[in-house]
C-alpha cells in the first residue's frame, strides 16, 4: 500500500449483489485500506466502494441507464476538489442496471439525476461515480452496436438512446481533477 499514490475501481460485467469471491475481497481491501490512499470508483467501482464502506446496493427498478445523461450537482458539492469547474449540472456517459441505494455511514450525496445518486462522497479522499467520465460518444456507440440485444433485454431503447448520444467533455474532467487531487497529496507526502 506504501507504494500506492491512488486506487481507481472501474466499471465491470459483474454485479455487486452478485457477491463474487473477487468482488468480496476487493471490497474487504477497500474497507481496510480506505484511509490510505485517494480513491475513486467509476460505475461498478462506485456500487462496490459503497458496499465495501456499508452502503447497500440494488437493481435499478427503471431497468438501466445507458446513454448520455444529464448530471445535476447538490449543493454538498460546492467545493469540492473533484467537482472543480463542472458547474452546476453536465452531461455524462451512463451504462448501468444498478445502483447505490442507500449510503454508507458518512457518505453524502453529490450529485444525482432522475435515477437517482450519480456522486457521492464516501470519505476524506473516496468519491464515487455512477457515471462513466472514461467513455465518449464514440464508446457509447461502440457499447450500443455491441450489446444491442442485452440492452434491448433490458428495457432500453437501444436506437433513441444512440441517436442521443453526444460528447461529456465536463465529465472527463473529473478524471483530471482526481489526477490533481493525488499530485497535490504526493507532494504534501514528499
Amino acid at each position: 500500500i506504501a507504494a500506492i499514490s491512488a486506487v481507481v475501481v472501474t466499471g465491470s460485467v459483474d454485479m455487486v449483489t452478485d457477491r463474487h469471491s473477487w468482488a468480496e475481497g476487493t471490497a474487504a481491501w477497500i474497507a481496510t485500506h480506505r484511509d490510505r490512499v485517494p480513491m475513486l470508483g467509476v460505475c461498478f467501482g462506485n456500487q462496490l466502494l459503497a458496499h465495501a464502506l456499508g452502503g447497500r446496493v440494488e437493481w435499478t427498478p427503471e431497468g438501466g441507464e445507458y446513454g448520455t445523461v444529464e448530471i445535476a450537482m447538490l449543493p454538498a458539492a460546492a467545493g469540492d476538489k473533484l467537482f472543480e469547474g463542472v458547474g452546476k449540472s453536465f452531461t455524462a456517459q451512463a451504462a448501468h442496471s444498478q445502483r447505490v441505494a442507500e449510503l454508507p455511514k458518512g457518505g453524502f450525496p453529490l450529485a444525482q439525476n432522475g435515477y437517482g445518486l450519480q456522486a457521492a462522497r464516501y470519505g476524506e479522499r473516496i468519491w464515487g461515480l455512477q457515471f462513466h467520465p472514461e467513455f465518449d460518444a464514440g464508446l457509447m456507440r461502440v457499447l450500443f452496436d455491441g450489446y444491442a440485444k442485452q440492452l434491448g433485454g433490458l428495457g432500453v431503447d437501444v436506437a433513441a438512446a444512440r441517436a442521443g448520444l453526444a460528447e461529456t467533455p465536463l465529465a472527463a474532467r473529473l478524471l483530471r481533477n482526481f489526477a490533481a487531487i493525488v499530485r497535490e497529496q504526493e507532494a504534501v507526502v514528499a
